[in-house]
Parts: structure tokens; C-alpha cells; sequence
């Protein structure tokens, strides 16, 4: 089941597995950005767990969690030029960030039903 968007949170089933991809905005065609990390969610020592970043950094994989949990991305550009960028599943976009001096951080809440 894909995500859906909320008012402000994505959700889906507890257990489906996800894969978020970094994909330019219009009407760009391409991006230099790049996944550097993604946490998902805490383990039980309370600490980010770590999501599951493809060799390319171009993707996302990762299974909902129960309840609402946070996704927060870490971007990364050799681009000295500012890029907005969508993170995406599918053609839903989940958000929009701006990488500006070469980085940015952005966050989805997701909700496990």
C-alpha cells in the first residue's frame, strides 16, 4: 500500500515495506543530491534507527513502524548552486526540500496503522 498523504503525515499498514526516492523538482531534470543518511523511527535504547540508503543514494527502503515515527533525510550536493529537490514515492511527493551550500535535512512523519 503506498503512502498517503495527511495533514501533515503519510500513513500506511504497520509492516509495508517503502522506497522513497530523490527525484528533481520541475522543471529541473536531473539532480547532483544525494542521500548522506535517513533515520526511521527509534530502537529501544531510544536512539534513531537507521533506514536502509541504496549505493547510489538516490533511494529509501523501509518498513512502516507502528504509531507516528519520523523519517529525517540528510541531503547532500557537490552542486555549488541551490537545488530543491522532491523526495517521492511514486509520484506522490512527501516533501520538497531546498540544498543550499551543498546540504539539507528534511523530515516526514509517517503513521503506522
Amino acid at each position: 500500500m503506498a503512502l498517503t498523504p495527511g495533514s501533515f503525515f503519510e500513513s500506511d499498514l504497520t509492516g509495508a515495506s517503502e522506497v522513497i526516492t530523490v527525484a528533481p523538482a520541475s522543471p529541473a531534470t536531473s539532480t547532483l543530491a544525494t542521500v548522506a543518511s535517513a533515520f526511521y523511527g527509534i530502537d529501544a535504547s531510544g536512539a534513531p534507527k537507521p533506514a536502509t540508503v541504496a549505493v547510489d543514494g538516490k533511494s529509501i527502503s523501509l518498513t512502516v513502524l507502528n504509531g507516528f515515527n519520523s523519517l529525517v533525510v540528510t541531503l547532500v550536493s557537490p552542486n555549488p548552486n541551490d537545488e530543491l529537490v522532491q523526495l517521492r514515492q511514486a509520484s506522490t511527493v512527501l516533501a520538497a526540500p531546498t540544498v543550499s551550500g551543498h546540504s539539507a535535512v528534511s523530515t516526514v512523519i509517517i503513521q503506522g496503522k
